[in-house]
């Protein structure tokens, strides 16, 4: 297999200045043209279909879109049809990129947004082993704010997460909840906003009026980013003995993404992108609807906020790939969680909704991005995230289960079994 590395200077699709590193990896990869029967051409229609779950085996109450991030900043896209479903953008982009020969291009915003979406699941399950962290009062202090006729959604947001901010005793954690990198955007702060707001839900209640393989990789922004979400991971700790787990088995991957930038020729990082998504003999490529490689390592706890694997059973398996002394386990296709968090929130009289009603704020790695070059027969994946706002909702509606959007797993099953070969 021939490998090499360069500099890429230009194609980046986010707005900034900064040099992305550009890493190739497998040049003879064959082309796998894009199925376009799978893209969606507006905001609502990407949500209906990455979030399914929202919309089925509701009685009575029929929710709509009331505001989202997708429309005002993807409209072009939308309109190319090159937005695509997905529950879980990164880490499922990631496997179908693998199984269908796609470039992948990763921003450090959402590789961060996915292990915001994990911590979620632990604190939904976790919370008042940790609540004297962050607040002195027992069960949910209210935060109520007041709203004109002419209050858009992206102010809310913002008032309803300063707000919070003021009332909990950790004075880092709005700033350590926001990206910052040079990538984020206006809109990538406010779907922090709603991480943040549903890392706190249970502290508090918002009212409101092979060859299979990735030819290349592209990683947005600048080396100081990818600096930057490593050092995010230090934090973890205050959480607890579980998130302090996750950041061990977080920290070889993040890891490797500052060598991408500091040794892009050597072969630590091209064994390093190697193991992103790996198969083995017993396991071959196609006979089995299983996901491993270090992708699985941001798949730690699963939607009840139990751990999938504690650090003695990762450690105990035979099957896993390593970083370092890190073992990523094994997992089932069919068991990826989806990547976006959600919170409740009530408003009287909002616009366009009159009298009280209960509505939901959801963010998170939802949508891939992807254009295919037909010159260089190529097909290139960027996964997205964002917010969306939608109401009314029945607030005592639970969820058995949600695998997220379901022809998204089939189509990462499919490539599996068309894969022709294995590591």
């Amino acid at each position: 297999m021939r490998s090499s590395v360069i500099l890429a200077l230009t194609g980046l699709l986010s707005l900034t200045a900064a040099k992305p590193k550009f890493l190739w990896l497998n040049r003879e990869l064959s082309y796998i043209p894009l199925d376009t029967t799978r893209a969606v051409h507006s905001g609502d229609e990407l949500f209906r279909k990455s979030c399914p779950e929202e919309f089925a085996g509701n009685r009575g109450t029929v929710p709509r879109l009331l505001n989202s991030s997708y429309d005002s900043v993807h409209t072009q896209a939308f309109d190319r049809g090159q937005i695509y479903p997905s529950s879980s953008s990164f880490v499922r982009g990631v496997l179908e990129a693998w199984g269908r020969h796609q470039h992948l291009s990763l921003r450090p915003d959402e590789v961060w947004f996915e292990i915001l979406a994990q911590l979620n699941y632990y604190m939904m399950k976790n919370a008042d082993k940790v609540r004297h962290l962050f607040v002195n009062h027992e069960g949910k202090e209210s935060i109520s704010l007041r709203y004109g006729p002419a209050v858009t959604s992206d102010a809310l947001i913002q008032t309803f997460a300063s707000a919070l901010q003021d009332r909990v005793k950790t004075d880092w954690l709005k700033d350590w909840v926001r990206p910052g990198f040079s990538t984020s955007s206006g809109e990538d702060d406010l779907t922090a906003s709603i991480y943040m707001m549903g890392l706190m839900q249970n502290f508090f209640e918002f009212l409101g009026g092979s060859i299979c393989g990735i030819p290349s990789v592209k990683l947005q922004g600048e080396k100081q980013d990818w600096v930057n979400l490593l050092g995010k991971l230090d934090h973890l700790e205050e959480f607890g003995e579980e998130p302090t787990e996750f950041a061990r088995v977080l920290r070889p991957i993040l890891q490797g993404f500052v060598q991408s930038w500091d040794e892009p020729n050597s072969p630590a990082t091209l064994e390093f992108w190697s193991k992103i998504v790996l198969s083995s003999a017993s396991h071959i490529c196609g006979t089995k609807a299983e996901a491993s490689g270090w992708i699985t390592g941001f798949y730690f706890w699963n939607s009840d906020g139990d751990i999938v694997f504690t650090r003695e059973k990762r450690d105990s398996m035979v099957a896993g790939s390593m970083l370092g002394d890190v073992k990523y386990i094994r997992v089932q296709v069919k068991l990826l969680p989806v990547s976006y968090a959600k919170v409740p929130l009530k408003l009287t009289d909002y616009p366009g909704l009159p009298g009280e009603h209960h509505v939901n704020l959801m963010a998170g790695n939802i949508g891939i991005y992807r254009t295919t070059n037909r010159a260089k027969n190529a097909v290139s994946a960027e996964p997205m995230s964002g917010w969306y706002m939608y109401g009314p909702v029945d607030p005592n509606r639970r969820l058995s289960s949600n695998s997220g959007n379901k022809d998204e797993l089939a189509s990462i099953t499919k490539s599996f079994e068309e894969c022709p070969a294995s590591y």
